[in-house]
């Protein structure tokens, strides 16, 4: 199971679109600094969906 999730930043006013097997674990790395300098950590989650196939979720992503 696969999905696309939508972010939000209040402070930036801007919506940040990804693709992810693990949501959890995926937002655990956008809110805690896994990737160093990345704005995406000043984001909330506004929205998911779920996906059955990886190559769907790319769709929505671009």
């Amino acid at each position: 199971m696969n999905f696309v999730y939508i972010l939000y930043s209040k402070l930036l006013d801007k919506f940040y679109v990804g693709e992810a097997s693990n949501l959890e674990e995926r937002i655990e790395q956008h809110n805690y600094g896994f990737y160093n300098n990345a704005f995406t950590n000043r984001f909330q989650i506004g929205c998911y969906i779920i996906i059955s196939n990886v190559n769907l979720g790319f769709k929505p992503e671009k």
